[in-house]
């Protein structure tokens, strides 16, 4: 496929990108199956809506949290952290299984309950602006990034770069975002993160795919190392 054709990058990126895709991306198109490079910019149409989503068990049943925990690869010395709009279904999963566990989220409402569990050795981060993740640096084993990325308009120049300096040498970045089809409706294609623009984004600061997990029904789940 000639992504070249599909002019949503700027030319330095969309050079990389191409060449990421002819090295790295064959076995991630066939595992995915999904669509080529797409923009994916804007926000949630309803917060509301979103969370009606994926609270409860009801996303017990789409996300499945013990596939994603299985595909983490847990030790009891790690420093964990995960960002998402409502991480409490993988925090009370992770929590026992780490040293440290680091919730960052913008929204209150996802917190309150886990404030009031009091576990032990989780801290809960409000990060209430969009460009900066408030995780010390070199502090992380294992960052979990799930459903958020594609809420922000320009990760590369200032998101991204903050959340990768609190990852440790040899450390992983998940990340768990809905596909560009096939995703609930609720959710509009402009919002959604195309798994390649996310490998791209990655490449540009030196982290390649590690771990492509096909598990989920419809998100993208990718570990990526440098």
């Amino acid at each position: 496929m000639d992504l070249a054709k599909h002019d949503v990058l700027p030319a330095r990126q969309r050079r990389r990108t191409i060449r990421l895709c002819a090295i790295h991306l064959t076995g991630l198109f066939l595992l995915l199956g999904r669509d080529a490079v797409s923009q994916s910019v804007g926000k949630f149409r309803s917060v509301d809506v979103y969370n009606q989503y994926v609270t409860g068990t009801a996303k017990d049943r789409w996300q499945d949290p013990d596939d994603i925990i299985s595909g983490l690869h847990l030790q009891p010395t790690d420093s964990v952290a995960v960002i998402s709009a409502q991480p409490g279904l993988l925090a009370r999963r992770i929590a026992p299984s780490v040293a440290n566990l680091y919730i960052v989220t913008s929204i209150p409402s996802g917190v309150a309950q886990l404030q009031t569990e009091a576990l032990p050795n989780v801290k809960v981060i409000l990060a209430s602006g969009r460009d900066d993740p408030k995780l010390a640096s070199n502090s992380i084993d294992k960052l979990v990034v799930q459903d958020f990325l594609s809420t922000l308009d320009d990760r590369t120049t200032i998101y991204l770069p903050r959340l990768i300096s609190a990852v440790k040498s040899g450390g992983s970045i998940f990340v768990i975002d809905f596909y560009k089809t096939g995703a609930p409706g609720f959710l509009p294609l402009a919002t959604r993160l195309d798994a390649t623009i996310a490998v791209a984004e990655f490449f540009l600061f030196g982290y390649r795919i590690a771990n492509v997990y096909d598990t989920l029904p419809l998100q993208f789940f990718l570990e990526f190392k440098r």
